[in-house]
């Protein structure tokens, strides 16, 4: 009849096992004891106990049944938690202890709480059921000294990113502003290891990275992004953005145990770069100023066009809000020479630009220009060309007595041969399939943006077709607006244009 052999309670740290029996044995302690941490577990790793069994106080040819691990924290029972992990083929051992260290359904790891491990060898009469059970017939060898560890995981995404402008972004009429942005964020759960780094990357819309260029194609994972170290350091400085574009910001802290999700900022919207004056011109209603764009991702929504004076006093101001970029001035003085500056105005809330927020650096045309009155001559198209016919679309104009239709616009400038230059065209119009009530109706052909004037062009009752020769200015944007009266379908046939 076998011995029965009392489970041996293990001295932390000692070289002897007593048991409640009084027997007492030498130490048999497992080797390299290693702990891991992760999120709210660990990793352990030893190598199986060394001492040969018959020669320190285990039977002879007893066989390891398994390792009995402890793990002690002051929230858990004087002689810690249990945890039963297999014994595997070969030196190495390994086991993984989870938040639920002994299997009793209740959450034991925190992250970012140290805990204290033992790993005892358990050994076993190999005539009797070697499974995974470890009973009181075993012999339970000493405990290994004490490792400490704390589990933990990546942080949490830090909160609340936002981008702002700064005190070290610089905005002057001589020369191209510098723009930094300081991002900020608050601090995240670290996830139970303090964080070592935030970084913040540059992206645009689709959260590709880009450069301080607003350039993916330029960039590279993280080498555009600010760092700011340290758990408590909450921002850090953006500087050398391109102008008139559009950045968000992704947000990430780094542990020991890796870097977090991303957070991303609302957009950041840098103001705009300088326009190109490409041409300033006399015209017959006084100075046109046209210009091109300037460089960047981010949509102008309103352009300032200001002339200055021999002393460099703003004397006369437009507006642009769309269509063709160009402007006319029509309020300053015949023999006069001025210079002109156009600045742009997007989305962007910096403010550091006497126009106001939004608004960017001023393209400017050095060359003076003296204010003639003298006309453009006129230029005949080699032969007309139709430019509109309505005929495969609704009528124009309404049969409305108060007479409160929209006006048909037509975009003249830049369409079949007529230039951007034009300030003037020559054409003829004609009004087909029309419908009159019993006062008439009419057309009417005048620049857009202005008021309706008080006259005709075409006067028609319902059923007519009837054809005028008209000269009309062209608004700012090169369009020309026909008001119907009555309703009716319209065509024109530019014959030529005044320079």
């Amino acid at each position: 009849m076998k011995a029965r052999l009392l489970l041996v309670a293990g001295l932390v740290g000692g070289s002897f096992m007593v048991s409640p029996a009084g027997g007492v044995h030498a130490a048999e302690r497992v080797g390299a004891l290693n702990a891991t941490p992760s999120d709210a577990s660990f990793d352990l790793s030893w190598t199986k106990p060394s001492d040969a069994p018959g020669q320190t106080g285990v039977p002879s040819g007893w066989e390891i049944n398994g390792y009995v691990v402890r793990v002690f924290n002051s929230a858990f029972p004087a002689d810690g938690l249990v945890k039963i992990c297999q014994h595997q083929a070969g030196d190495a051992q390994a086991c993984t202890v989870t938040t639920d260290v002994d299997g009793s359904g209740s959450d034991d790891l925190v992250n970012g709480a140290q805990y204290s491990v033992s790993v005892a060898a358990r050994w076993k009469d190999p005539g009797a059921d070697l499974g995974n059970t470890i009973d009181d017939e075993d012999v339970e060898g000493a405990e290994s000294a004490l490792v400490t560890v704390t589990p933990r995981t990546v942080p949490n995404a830090p909160g609340s990113p936002t981008a702002a402008y700064t005190d070290s972004s610089e905005f002057s009429d001589d020369e191209v502003p510098t723009i930094t942005a300081t991002v900020s964020w608050t601090t995240p759960d670290n996830g139970g290891a303090t964080i070592d780094q935030y970084d913040a990357l540059p992206v645009d819309v689709d959260g590709n990275a880009i450069g301080p260029d607003a350039d993916s194609s330029t960039t590279s994972d993280n080498e555009t992004g600010c760092t700011a170290a340290g758990e408590s350091t909450l921002q850090c400085d953006m500087s050398g953005l391109s102008l008139n574009s559009i950045f968000y910001f992704d947000v990430s802290a780094t542990n020991d145990a890796g870097a977090s999700q991303t957070a991303r900022s609302a957009r950041l919207v840098t103001p705009p770069g300088p326009p190109a004056i490409t041409a300033v011109t006399n015209v017959a209603a006084g100075v046109q100023v046209t210009w091109s764009a300037p460089e960047g991702t981010a949509s102008i929504t309103e352009y300032t066009i200001e002339a200055l004076d021999s002393t460099g006093a703003v004397a006369s101001t437009t507006t642009w809000t769309s269509g063709t970029l160009r402007s006319t001035f029509t309020d300053l003085t015949e023999g006069e020479g001025y210079t002109f500056q156009v600045t742009g105005q997007n989305t962007s809330t910096y403010d550091g630009n006497a126009l106001g927020t939004g608004y960017g650096v001023a393209g400017s045309w050095d060359q003076t220009v003296t204010v003639s009155s003298a006309a453009g001559a006129f230029v005949a198209l080699e032969k007309p060309v139709r430019i509109m016919n309505t005929r495969d679309g609704a009528m124009v104009g309404s049969l409305d007595v108060a007479g409160d239709s929209e006006p048909y616009v037509l975009q003249v400038a830049g369409v079949a041969g007529v230039p951007e230059s034009a300030v003037a065209v020559a054409m003829n119009v004609t009004a087909v399939g029309t419908l009159a009530n019993d006062y008439g109706g009419f057309v009417t052909v005048y620049p857009c943006g202005g008021s309706l004037p008080d006259v005709s062009n075409l006067n028609f009752t319902s059923g007519m077709t009837i054809a005028n020769s008209v000269v009309v200015p062209l608004s700012a944007d090169g369009t020309v607006c026909f008001y119907v009266y009555g309703k009716a379908h319209l065509l024109a046939d530019v014959s030529g244009y005044f320079s």
